[in-house]
């Protein structure tokens, strides 16, 4: 046990030594830091402006064009040539959509591509800014080269685009069959959205009359699968279908498209009414590699916030299909210097009291339902104060609300987990939540408190939350066991599986006359407190808030730190109700316990006096 403890305590040390040593350096670095901000201030900017106007040598050096999605070919090159040095060049790459007279492109036209992303930094030599010539449009397989801050499209559909291309005329590659028309009714829907001339559906017209191309008669006229419907073109019809084919983006990412596309939002799904919020949470690679130990005490420090589903490591496939359909597929650093890396562990939670975010955090993500989701901020502080400014990297990502936590935990683990997990929400519910109830306190950390009716009778029910079960039996214990000996502790009616049910017990003086009341019971309060010692056990959190006064006598509650003693105090007036709990400490405490926590000094010196005297 001591082995251990030194152990422990190494770990402590050296871990505040490492936060001490990377805090001085960030100090001492910091003029660097916002030095490298400035700069980046002055690019963003210079792209700007260079966007707007083109200004003509020396001065274009000093706001350089932005390496955005368009490019343009070099002069006096032919697309044949050009298209005949990709493949020499190993570019892994595939042609989007109108290749049919190549040669020959339509006139006005760019060219889309998307390009692998290993592949990606060799075409920056191949392209020109300006003077303006063909104008190409270059996507990588993530957000490296974006549209609209995010992959063209989903990753794993770009990869499978790039995978089975299939060469065209000898110089060029294009998609397959199959995916030609998969990706081509993606551009329709998710990047055109009502800019596509289509009707929303058979009851919706058109927003667009004027779109660049007569997309219904491209698709009336397309030799399209079998189980493609011709008369039902519409915008809900195809989302409707590349959703049947695997095609549609997630959720997550169909929001972000909602911003820009009208009828996007329109395809969102509304959040429906529940009691608690499921909540996902994936702990990314370096997370787990370098920064474990704070994120378990970040939680465990929470532990009132949360409770505990599924904590799920994640295999191999399970990894590949969380990169692929969460967060876009986009994995990459963010606006942080460095990269979390992929999503390796997922953990799944419930939340019994969410909290409604306030307009400034909506602001930033409108559809975050639970503030409390929002502690991943705190823990991204907390992690990145203890690491170099310039390895601050994102450590966690979260569902938005509970839609989103479902269609993730559907998407990364098998049918049969996926069915585990909603049952376990369900039983919760079920178990936790009770239609005809009075709270008798907003305070539900480890259990919520409400009045029910038992036989005709009012009572006192507590139900615990999931992963409180330790709390709940030491209530049990006390109000079944200590009761039996001691007339100051109520006996339970009745004790479930996560809930134990009391008498109500109506106290009879008003909160003014509260402290005259325990003056009073002054004889009753110590008798009980020499009872808990003689047992063995001490309650840990015992406070004038525990104790109901009625006219004939007192009744002690909440005994869910109660603490059996491994070696008890000699003295009565060394039971650690009374003088405080010694610093080797080792059982549970109450959340915000400071020092030695309630003691007879700051907590009944005021109506029992000091014992230590007496």
């Amino acid at each position: 046990m001591k082995k251990t403890i030194k152990c422990h305590l190494k770990d402590i040390y050296r871990y505040r030594e490492r936060a001490l040593l990377t805090r001085f350096i960030n100090f001492i670095t910091f003029p660097f830091k916002i030095i490298l901000k400035g700069y980046r201030l002055y690019l963003k900017t210079a792209h700007a402006i260079a966007q707007k106007i083109s200004l003509p040598r020396p001065f274009n050096i000093f706001f350089p064009k932005p390496r955005k999605v368009r490019r343009y070919a070099k002069n006096g090159e032919n697309l044949e040539s050009f298209f005949i040095r990709l493949n020499q060049l190993g570019i892994r790459y595939s042609l989007l959509r109108w290749f049919e007279e190549l040669p020959n492109w339509p006139t006005g036209e760019d060219i889309d591509l998307v390009v692998k992303d290993e592949d990606f930094k060799k075409l920056s030599s191949e392209f020109q800014h300006f003077p303006k010539t063909q104008a190409f449009d270059l996507y990588s397989v993530t957000a490296k080269s974006s549209w609209d801050n995010l992959p063209y499209y989903p990753p794993h559909i770009a990869h499978k685009i790039i995978e089975n291309r299939v060469p065209y005329k000898k110089t060029y590659f294009i998609p397959s069959k199959e995916h030609h028309f998969l990706s081509f009714l993606y551009h329709v829907v998710y990047h055109k959205g009502e800019n596509s001339g289509l009707p929303f559906s058979n009851n919706e017209g058109v927003a667009n009359k004027k779109p660049e191309h007569d997309y219904h008669k491209i698709l009336e006229d397309w030799e399209a699968p079998s189980d493609f419907s011709k008369s039902d073109i519409t915008f809900l019809y195809l989302h409707k279908y590349l959703e049947q084919k695997g095609w549609s983006p997630g959720l997550d990412t169909l929001r972000k498209r909602a911003e820009h596309r009208k009828w996007v939002q329109k395809l969102l799904p509304i959040q429906p009414k529940n009691n608690g919020e499921l909540v996902v949470f994936f702990i990314r690679e370096r997370t787990i590699l370098r920064d474990r130990n704070i994120l378990e005490t970040f939680f465990k420090r929470r532990y009132f916030l949360f409770s505990e589903i599924e904590r799920i490591c994640l295999n191999e496939e399970e990894r590949e299909r969380a990169k692929a359909f969460v967060r876009g597929g986009e994995w990459g650093k963010g606006p942080f210097p460095a990269s979390g890396g992929p999503p390796v562990e997922m953990w799944v939670l419930f939340d019994y009291n969410p909290s409604k975010p306030s307009e400034s955090i909506l602001s930033k993500q409108p559809y975050l339902s639970n503030t409390n989701i929002y502690i991943k901020e705190t823990l991204r502080n907390e992690i990145n104060r203890n690491t170099y400014w310039w390895n601050h990297y994102n450590p966690i990502h979260s569902s938005d609300d509970e839609l989103e936590a479902l269609q993730y935990i559907q998407t990364t683990v098998s049918k049969e987990k996926y069915e585990q997990i909603r049952q376990k929400t369900k039983d919760i519910r079920t178990c936790y939540y009770s239609a005809n109830s009075k709270p008798l306190s907003t305070h539900q950390s480890r259990a919520k408190v409400e009045i029910v009716n038992f036989n005709g009778t009012k009572a006192v029910q507590k139900t615990f939350k999931v992963g409180m079960e330790k709390y709940l039996q030491r209530e049990i214990f006390a109000h079944t066991q200590l009761s039996k000996d001691c007339k100051y502790i109520p006996d339970a009616l009745a004790v479930g599986e996560n809930f134990l049910i009391l008498p109500f017990i109506e106290e009879f003086s008003k909160k003014e006359k509260r402290q005259e009341s325990l003056l009073e019971k002054r004889s009753q309060i110590i008798e009980f407190m020499k009872f808990m010692y003689d047992k063995g056990y001490c309650v840990v959190d015992f406070h004038p808030q525990n104790v109901l006064v009625t006219e004939s006598q007192i009744y002690v509650v909440d005994f869910e730190f109660l603490y059996q003693y491994e070696e008890k105090p000699k003295r009565f007036v060394d039971h650690y109700d009374i003088k405080g709990l010694p610093k080797s400490f080792s059982g549970d405490l109450p959340r915000g316990h400071r020092g030695k926590g309630r003691n007879i000094k700051n907590t009944w010196q005021n109506i029992i006096g000091d014992l230590k005297k007496q």
